[in-house]
């Protein structure tokens, strides 16, 4: 679906509803509660998950069915985490054979990794 996706009306009733808009009053609303850790996350991604779920399920921003999308997000924090601790200096690039440059594979995957944290952290916003 094309276009701004509508924000949720417990953001727009925070923020006291700038737009002055009927807020929509039949908006499912996700029982309370925190989600439990997947045992399959990394051990980085685990130690994330600890320091933001107790915090973010008391601002309700995360509930039970935020699961995947948190632990997505943790997992991508835990390699990006890596692949950071993996440049050390400037950023350097490597040549093809063929001469052509390109940016070594951390620094790919810091730059996918910062894109696909902060694409889930917006969609646990608008969850």
């Amino acid at each position: 679906m094309a276009g701004i996706k509508s924000k949720p009306t417990a953001l727009k009733k925070l923020e006291g509803n700038p737009g002055k808009r009927k807020l929509n009053a039949k908006e499912p609303v996700p029982a309370k509660g925190m989600p439990d850790c997947p045992k399959w996350l990394l051990p980085e991604a685990k130690e994330e998950w600890k320091r933001l779920c107790q915090k973010l399920s008391e601002m309700g921003v995360l509930t039970e069915i935020d699961m995947a999308a948190f632990a997505a997000y943790c997992q991508s924090y835990a390699r990006w985490k890596e692949a950071q601790e993996h440049i050390d200096g400037p950023i350097f690039v490597e040549m093809f054979l063929t001469g052509a440059a390109f940016e070594a594979i951390p620094i790919l995957l810091v730059k996918l990794g910062e894109e696909g944290m902060l694409g889930l952290m917006d969609l646990l916003d608008r969850v």
